[in-house]
């Protein structure tokens, strides 16, 4: 029974992980990964859905230092 469950479990993974390579979706993950390799899976993720061709990121007070402008947020 034991085993039934096992095969079962790494099928459905195996299964799964083949759609998520497979999907163009995981090539955008990775393309933005590769930009922000020092970011969490979740902002990378945030990355990619707020502005997937960022280059950089920065909180709004950095930008302001780096800048010297900008309009706060509306």
């Amino acid at each position: 029974m034991k085993t039934t469950k096992t095969a079962l479990a790494f099928g459905q993974l195996e299964k799964g992980l083949t759609e998520l390579l497979e999907s163009g979706d995981w090539q955008k993950y990775l393309t933005v990964q590769s930009k922000f390799h020092n970011y969490s899976f979740n902002n990378v993720m945030l990355i990619l859905s707020q502005f997937p061709e960022a280059s950089r990121v920065a909180g709004y007070q950095r930008w302001l230092e780096e800048r010297k402008t900008g309009k706060k947020r509306q």
